[in-house]
């Protein structure tokens, strides 16, 4: 896992953070995927609870989330051996997401400006769309 001031620099070089390969379900998450934005809880990376995500889009449209955290945030990994005291340690996951998880996930975690920035303007509720319509009479 990549220390956040690692990641950091990767990101400003305009560089991939996600693994080199990765397969999910038979389908495969390559390093040529670009991040669109990233969001995570503001813990510090030395809590037990940090994570952080990363919504990407692959070369032909389809996004999914990285995910990465500590031991005790939701991409925990059970590593129940000898080699690692505990039953429980940092991890990674990568999960596929249609435009509409990638939407609702953006809505949660983003900014309006990042959203839109990502999936465009959104109408406001009250905002009122008009437009002019000119009719020729017959007199």
């Amino acid at each position: 896992m990549l220390s956040q001031r690692e990641t950091t620099l990767l990101l400003a070089a305009g560089l991939s953070i996600l693994p080199k390969a990765s397969w999910v379900n038979g389908r495969s998450f390559l390093e040529t995927a670009k991040v669109l934005t990233q969001w995570d809880n503001a813990l510090g990376i030395n809590d037990f609870e940090w994570e952080k995500e990363s919504l990407c889009r692959k070369k032909n449209g389809k996004f999914f989330l990285y995910g990465e955290g500590e031991p005790a945030s939701p991409y925990a990994t059970d590593h129940d051996t000898a080699r690692k005291p505990g039953p429980w340690s940092e991890g990674e996951d990568i999960i596929p997401f249609t435009t509409d998880q990638a939407k609702q996930w953006a809505e949660k975690k983003l900014d309006p400006d990042k959203y839109e920035k990502i999936f465009g303007k959104v109408p406001e509720d009250n905002e009122v769309i008009t437009e002019e319509v000119q009719f020729d009479r017959d007199d």
